[in-house]
């Protein structure tokens, strides 16, 4: 039952997502994603070309505006980039 009430609520969440970003930054990233993780899905996490450097794609329902307000302090930190990538459209389960 629990398992069930997990994926429905993931499943909710997927139904809401609407945008594409492109998030890079310099170290830090467990906190960045952590700070995320309640807003939306990040994926395909990678160097960028190497450590500490990296980028991830995070869809989310957020404006680029709200996205970047919820980095503040880790952006100056981290020197955290958001692009936008594309325009999903909602996600279907």
């Amino acid at each position: 039952m629990l398992g069930k009430l997990i994926y429905d609520r993931r499943m909710a969440v997927q139904r809401e997502l609407n945008q594409t970003y492109l998030i890079h930054g310099n170290g830090g990233i467990q906190a960045v994603q952590g700070r995320l993780l309640q807003h939306g899905l990040c994926s395909f996490t990678k160097w960028d070309p190497g450590p500490p450097q990296w980028r991830f794609v995070f869809d989310t329902y957020l404006s680029k505006y709200e996205l970047e307000q919820i980095l503040i302090d880790l952006a100056r930190r981290y020197d955290v980039r958001v692009e936008v990538k594309k325009q999903t459209g909602i996600l279907k389960s």
